[in-house]
């Protein structure tokens, strides 16, 4: 088996006196270094897939990882998947490493041992599943609904105090709730469909946040401009948010406006397995990143999750300062879909 790997990292300003390092499967790390679609299932025809170290107390100078196939037909018993080796600098909290399988990942039971400075640290299982199969979504309709009217209705919540010394302010949240979440209800509204261009007006608290207009292209939906609170941006070329054909099991694209500074990147995976409502549906993962110019490290990002015939389900947004810190998580979940159900 093939495998690449990258190692990615976020460096700490305060050292935390405890020793307990962890580690997570997921598909990728936010602009905070949090996991992006923590999980302990994946089908096999998930190719790119990453590990999220965290770091208690003083880092290890090196980290190796191993992936041992625990029950997978036609491999002996704790036989060695893969391995992987990773230098941490002085002073980081959180890294990640990136894997690129070549092709499809055997089905069946794995455990990841991970060594710091050869310490080794709690072993975790995960399970590769059969490949989920879902025909390419070519039409619009497909992923969402195009009539005008149609409203998803969201929970909204907002972590009122995500790094020491920062609060965030929402004005029509006046107070946050005893666990420290700002939450409202949020809806999107699909407004008018005119040919191919879609007008979206969000609100929170039934008071307007947002107007978007997106063009359906042949490339996908691409956003042409948005307006808030009396500023109009406008996206030249339009940015595609969700591509066309809807189809896995890896995409990746990006966007520059003419002449910015700013760089968006986009990664989607599919079909994985979607929460919704307390059930599971087959759906899509995309990342979004945005970074300035000159920077290394993401300023914010955003993960929408998609469900076929539904649209955004959930999405996480975050924005980082330096070396990582959070400055703001927001995360939206459906509460009732167009259709009058979840």
């Amino acid at each position: 088996m093939r495998v690449r790997c990258v190692l990615a990292v976020l460096f700490c300003l305060i050292a935390t006196p405890a020793f307990s390092h962890t580690a997570q499967l997921s598909l990728d790390v936010a602009a905070d270094f949090s996991p992006v679609y923590p999980t302990d299932t994946v089908p096999s025809n998930v190719h790119h897939f990453a590990i999220v170290y965290k770091f208690d107390g003083e880092a290890p100078k090196r980290i190796h990882t191993r992936f041992v196939a625990v029950d997978v037909p036609g491999r002996p018993a704790n036989a060695a998947a893969m391995d992987s080796d990773a230098s941490i600098g002085k002073g980081w909290i959180r890294a990640v490493t990136r894997y690129t399988v070549a092709r499809h990942f055997p089905e069946g039971r794995y455990r990841v041992e991970i060594t710091g400075d050869d310490k080794p640290w709690e072993p975790f299982e995960f399970v590769v599943a059969a490949p989920i199969e879902m025909p390419a979504l070519k039409k619009p309709e497909d992923v969402m609904p195009i009539r005008p009217g149609a409203v998803w209705e969201y929970q909204f919540a907002a972590v009122e105090r995500p790094s020491p010394g920062i609060r965030v302010r929402i004005p029509e949240i006046p107070s946050a709730d005893a666990d420290g979440m700002l939450r409202s209800t949020m809806t999107r509204t699909l407004l008018d469909v005119d040919g191919t261009t879609l007008h979206f007006v969000l609100e929170r608290n039934k008071q307007k946040m947002l107007d978007e207009w997106q063009d359906i292209t042949r490339r996908g939906f691409a956003v042409v401009k948005r307006s808030s609170y009396g500023e109009t941006l406008t996206f030249d070329p339009p940015s595609v948010s969700i591509p066309l054909p809807l189809s896995g099991p890896y995409q990746s694209w990006s966007w520059r406006p003419k002449g910015g500074e700013l760089a968006q990147s986009y990664e989607m995976w599919g079909p994985v397995p979607i929460k919704l409502d307390g059930t599971q549906r087959n759906g899509f993962v995309i990342l979004q990143t945005q970074k300035l110019k000159g920077q290394t490290m993401a300023a914010s990002s955003a993960e929408y999750d998609i469900v076929p015939g539904i649209g955004v389900v959930r999405s996480i947004e975050i924005e980082a300062g330096e070396n990582g810190i959070p400055r703001m998580r927001n995360e939206i979940t459906l509460i009732k879909a167009p259709d009058g159900g979840t």
